[in-house]
């Protein structure tokens, strides 16, 4: 459906907000949609937009989770912004928004130079960066990660080295300030770390493996301050043990383990049988993957069982499908068969399709590339070489480096000490969204519409509306609506928006991260207004399973987001966003995720964030 032509340029980076006036308590939630990520669904009309919607042309809504994008394609090679090469031996790379100020950092080790490194991205275009040293003394640092370690709101870091596994905490200044605490002092050649909350007691604990004496082991974090450490031994003797990672894989309520042992040749996972020292019951998932270097845990086939995804030394990417069953039966799925030297995997959605991706790096090589999931039964898999240069790749990971709303890919090349970063992918010139058809009850007449959104200089973003009292007959669509805040004339119980996309160059995509519609109230409410502030009161029960009730508290009406974290900071489920009146609220949760998927039982935050203040809960999922 085509659109009008724009009479005029929403402003860069424009986040307008609007008092809502409602009528009949309808909380705001009800009011907005704030994220897509639940995909396309076939109905005649919805009580609630929640995350899913209608129909989509040329738009991602998984790309950046939370927002609408233009999709995109792969281009035929990526290209390569080298941003360091100064830090000799540079070894482990993530992309991660330490600082919290929307753009995705990178964090680094450099073997050669013992160094531990942040690169604060200053949000420039192009992208540029700002160099801190976490630790220069840090012998053959290899692993490293980022996650909150003592649940204070601010992203630490962990990392291992040859002898010590340590963790530096962020002090949440600007700039930061780095304190560095030991974990274990006593431990071997680890090329990867993790953290999770193994024992689910709400405290953020450590997992690692040791490449010489093929130990799996756990830190369990006893939350005090300063945070004191006891190793819990999973299995030893597991050859070459060189990468461990953590969900429930069984859906029984508790965290199992997955590894990968290089010289024993092994992928295998350990069911969590409970008891205090947790005991762990060994599963062979593959006993002949040669070299086995590297594992993931993600549903692959979006089927609601956990997979598991693994590269081997000799050549294979591979992925196994979780059948279920007690134990777990697993179907083996070949993702490519000649990938010599294969060290890393991670895997994410890279082009917004609702599908997840590979993406893997081969030391022998040379070479950066990832899998694109095309979907089929058994999946089919489309290799894209990012870089078949990039000299003794070891890392990969994956973050929206500029910025533009696609997820770029990074690496590391050991020998030419380089961090690197690769845009692998152009967006489409233009594309539509139409949203599920809403049934708004008795909440009176639109009169007004708001949106949040990031609009580029050579971006458009228009949104049209209808309404009416027939959902199978909602009439003609509106005007093309080009601002926020723009005053409508809408009537009817029913209610549908569209949404549309535009960019003329090869730039970044226009983002929108919600939508509302205002209602015309038809009677005041008195109620007390005070200095503002806000207080996230409770979460009961804690643990929960999987439902709790989150309250929380603001003495005067302003725009509250309520939203649900993963202990890796990355968001999981949006509870409410919009401005509620004063007073003391309630919202569920119900253990699941933004695309109303079971969420895996761990260690989650409840952060309520207001124009004038955060708060953070921590809730434990125990399924």
């Amino acid at each position: 459906m085509s659109f009008m032509q724009m009479e005029f340029r929403v402003p860069q980076k424009l986040v307008l907000t609007i008092l809502l006036l409602l009528a009949a308590p309808i909380s705001a939630a009800e009011l907005t949609q704030t994220t897509w990520a639940g995909g396309q669904t076939e109905v005649e009309f919805v009580s609630d937009w929640t995350d899913e919607f209608d129909s989509a042309n040329s738009i991602s809504w998984r790309s950046k989770p939370g927002q609408l994008a233009l999709s995109s394609t792969a281009l035929g090679i990526g290209v390569e912004d080298m941003f360091n090469a100064t830090h000799r031996g540079a070894f482990s790379i993530q992309g991660v928004d330490i600082d919290k100020d929307g753009d995705t950092d990178i964090i680094g080790t450099a073997e050669s130079s013992h160094e531990v490194i942040l690169w604060l991205n200053d949000g420039n275009n192009p992208v540029t960066f700002s160099e801190q040293i976490i630790a220069s003394s840090y012998t053959a640092a290899a692993g490293i990660y980022s996650v909150d370690i003592n649940s204070d709101g601010h992203l630490d870091v962990i990392a291992s080295s040859d002898g010590t596994i340590d963790w530096w905490q962020n002090d949440g200044n600007n700039p930061i300030t780095w304190t560095r605490q030991t974990v274990d002092g006593d431990w071997d050649v680890s090329w990867e770390i993790y953290a999770d909350d193994v024992d689910l007691d709400g405290n953020v604990d450590i997992l690692c493996q040791e490449l010489t004496s093929g130990t799996v082991a756990w830190w369990q974090n006893d939350g005090l301050e300063p945070i004191s450490w006891t190793r819990n031994t999973v299995v030893t003797g597991f050859g070459g043990a060189h990468c461990v990672r953590s969900a429930d894989l069984d859906y029984d309520g508790d965290i199992d383990l997955v590894a990968a042992a290089s010289t024993g040749h092994e992928i295998a996972w350990w069911s969590n049988e409970g008891g205090n020292p947790i005991v762990w019951t060994r599963h062979s998932i593959r006993t002949s993957f040669l070299g086995a270097r590297a594992v993931r845990i993600a549903d692959m086939d979006n089927d609601g069982l956990l997979d598991i995804v693994g590269i081997s030394w000799t050549n294979d990417v591979m992925w196994w499908k979780n059948e279920g069953g007690d134990p777990i039966s697993w179907t083996e799925q070949m993702i490519y068969d000649y990938f010599n030297g294969g060290h890393h995997i991670e895997v994410a959605d890279l082009n917004g399709d609702g599908r997840l991706d590979v993406v893997g790096s081969a030391y022998t090589m040379n070479d950066v590339a990832w899998f694109e999931n095309v979907a089929g039964e058994p999946i089919s898999w489309v290799k894209h070489n990012v870089d078949i240069n990039h000299a003794r790749t070891l890392v990969c990971g994956t973050g929206d480096i500029d910025g533009d709303g696609a997820l770029d890919i990074l690496a590391t090349s050991n020998t030419s000490h380089k961090f690197s970063w690769w845009k692998i992918s152009e967006f489409q010139t233009s594309g539509d969204l139409t949203s599920n058809i809403l049934d708004t009850g008795n909440a009176g007449n639109i009169t007004g519409i708001d949106w949040s959104a990031d609009i580029p200089e050579d971006g458009d973003l228009t949104v049209r509306v209808r309404s009416g009292n027939d959902p199978g007959d909602l009439g003609q669509w509106s005007m093309d609506i080009n601002s926020p805040g723009t005053i409508l004339d809408q009537a009817g119980q029913y209610l549908q928006y569209q949404v549309h996309l535009e960019k003329s160059t090869s730039g970044a995509s226009p983002l929108v991260e919600d939508i509302s519609f205002l209602y015309q109230a038809t009677s005041g409410t008195n109620l007390p207004h005070s200095e503002g502030h806000s207080s996230l009161n409770n979460v009961w029960p804690n643990p929960c399973n999987p439902r709790t009730t989150i309250s929380f508290e603001i003495s005067e009406a302003e725009r509250v987001q309520l939203n649900i974290f993963d202990l890796h900071g990355r968001l999981v489920k949006n509870l409410a966003t919009g401005f509620f009146e004063p007073g003391r609220h309630q919202v569920n949760w119900d253990g699941e995720n933004d695309s109303l998927e079971p969420q895996a039982s761990g260690l989650y935050f409840v952060r309520l964030e207001t124009p004038t203040s955060s708060n953070i809960r921590k809730v434990v999922l125990a399924r």
